[in-house]
């Protein structure tokens, strides 16, 4: 068969962690099923973070995060929009690594990023959600509009989003930053703190 002038991978749009294996789908999409000078979508996913806050603490009631902490520390862990957690979104989502897959050489290696999320508001930053996104070349659109805008923070994470948690929660401010480091581990994505 021949190559198409289009290829869409649905497989893109996260349903969990984003994974080697997937990464190897799409980088096979574009080189073995893709007609030179085609189109692939998504052309290319994004990586965002998010700093993450014990609820609690940011209304300001009485809350034991030390119990968080304790339970949580060093974790990384899946947690639906839905589930009913006490974590709240301290900052607006940022782009933390973008795997371009259209266009570019192969990777020979997986893909690591360095970003810093920034604090919108104040409160006890416990841990921090990332989650991918597919990008499509037609999209422009300013996502700042998409979150609300004026420094509104958005309530509700991605049902597909995980969150690593800190080692230590700490109280920050607005305009506070976090370093984090995205790399491959055991085959998946995965978000540390760099010392």
């Amino acid at each position: 068969g021949g190559r198409a002038d289009v290829v869409v991978c649905s497989a893109a749009v996260g349903a969990g962690p984003l994974s080697e294996a997937l990464l190897r789908t799409l980088y096979h999409a574009a080189e073995a099923l893709l007609a030179p000078g085609g189109v692939l979508l998504p052309s290319a996913l994004v990586v965002r973070a998010a700093p993450l806050g014990w609820l609690p603490f940011v209304g300001g009631a009485a809350c034991a995060p030390e119990l968080h902490g304790a339970l949580c520390a060093g974790c990384s862990v899946q947690v639906p929009a839905s589930s009913g957690t006490d974590l709240g979104v301290l900052g607006l989502p940022s782009e933390a690594l973008r795997l371009e897959l259209c266009g570019a050489a192969r990777p020979s290696e997986l893909p690591t990023g360095r970003a810093e999320v920034v604090m919108e508001r104040a409160g006890l930053l416990t841990g921090v959600a990332f989650w991918h996104e597919p990008e499509l070349r037609a999209a422009t659109h300013d996502r700042s509009e998409e979150h609300g805008c004026h420094g509104e923070v958005p309530l509700e994470l991605p049902p597909h989003a995980q969150v690593r948690f800190l080692p230590r929660p700490r109280a920050v401010a607005a305009g506070d930053r976090t370093s984090i480091l995205l790399r491959f581990e055991g085959h998946e994505l995965q978000l540390t703190f760099p010392d």
